[in-house]
């Protein structure tokens, strides 16, 4: 992750200054997140509210992405979908999905 997080800022920064009024990052395929990643992310968030402009990240319970996202409380800061589809089909109103880790050692929910 230290060795590919300026890569992953170089490309959102880029894409930030595309004219589009949205970056969708795809985070499904990552095998380690870790907390360089997450300061490129919440950096990224930070810049897109400064400029008006939409993050939308996409991540699953399942994946090394959304277990430090969300132990550091930044899942709830950034715009989260489990699919691409829907990240890109979202409108811009949308506050993403409540997405958390999936550890399997959870109780069952007792509704």
């Amino acid at each position: 992750d230290m060795s590919t997080a300026a890569q992953l800022a170089d490309a959102i920064e880029w894409a930030q200054q595309q004219p589009q009024p949205a970056v969708v990052i795809d985070l499904t395929e990552v095998r380690f997140f870790g907390s360089p990643g997450t300061a490129v992310l919440v950096t990224a968030e930070t810049n897109a509210r400064d400029t008006g402009r939409l993050l939308r990240v996409v991540v699953d319970h399942q994946r090394p992405v959304i277990n430090p996202l969300t132990v550091t409380g930044f899942a709830g800061y950034l715009t989260l979908f489990h699919r691409l589809d829907d990240a890109l089909a979202a409108a811009p109103d949308t506050d993403g999905e409540h997405i958390t880790t999936d550890d399997g050692d959870h109780a069952p929910d007792p509704s």
